[in-house]
């Protein structure tokens, strides 16, 4: 089992996400704009059963939805 443990906005308009679970296999990220069309965004290992991940969000998106997909 996996959770998004946190979300944080950055002073450098960037979000951080941490996600965090059982070690082993992957997770990629999704992102939206909507909620209808979503986005492969990265695919990361996980290792430590903690993966974190950076995303620079330009000026003017005033909304994103992400979601976590663990891989075997």
């Amino acid at each position: 089992m996996f959770a998004a443990s946190s979300a944080t906005l950055l002073d450098s308009n960037q979000l951080k996400l941490v996600v965090t679970g059982d070690p082993g296999g992957s997770v990629t990220i999704w992102r939206s704009e909507d909620l209808t069309s979503w986005v492969s965004v990265t695919n990361l290992p996980n290792p430590s059963g903690t993966v974190q991940f950076v995303e620079s969000v330009a000026p003017g998106v005033t909304q994103r939805f992400y979601r976590v997909v663990l891989l075997p």
